[in-house]
């Protein structure tokens, strides 16, 4: 890796659920939380700002949910993004990640669980492209 240090954006309408991502960023030597959002409509304007190496995104927000976001952002800022999935059923998942694979020109990845969080920031900054990312974790079912 090129970089020293990762820049970090947190986007996810609970603030239980950004303390929790934070607590598991905060103190890796090679990441850098620069910003949180509480909204896709913020995430994307502090994307534009800020200049993060990677985004973790919530599907559902208000004002502007996450696969909006992801769409504006590939647009105009492309960034790696992870995207948390958790209050999808399956089907609409797929439906989601293959869209957005397709219209982006993604590498659509699913990682093993929030366990694996800090590995999938790194993966995603190293892909040649922008990657979206699903976790799946059935601790992330009850955020």
């Amino acid at each position: 890796m090129s970089k020293d240090r990762i820049k970090v954006l947190i986007t996810d309408d609970s603030p239980v659920v950004r303390e929790v991502l934070k607590d598991m960023i905060e103190g890796e030597p090679d990441l850098d939380i620069v910003g949180e959002a509480a909204n896709g409509r913020e995430a994307v304007n502090m994307a534009k700002e800020l200049c993060p190496d990677i985004i973790t995104m919530d599907v559902l927000m208000p004002v502007m949910n996450g696969l909006e976001a992801v769409e504006e952002i590939m647009a105009y800022t492309p960034t790696p993004i992870l995207v948390f999935s958790s209050a999808l059923d399956d089907k609409e998942t797929d439906v989601a990640f293959q869209a957005i694979a397709r219209g982006f020109g993604c590498n659509a990845m699913m990682a093993e669980s929030l366990a694996h969080l800090k590995d999938s920031l790194r993966e995603a900054v190293e892909a040649d492209r922008p990657t979206v990312i699903e976790i799946e974790d059935a601790a992330a079912q009850n955020w």
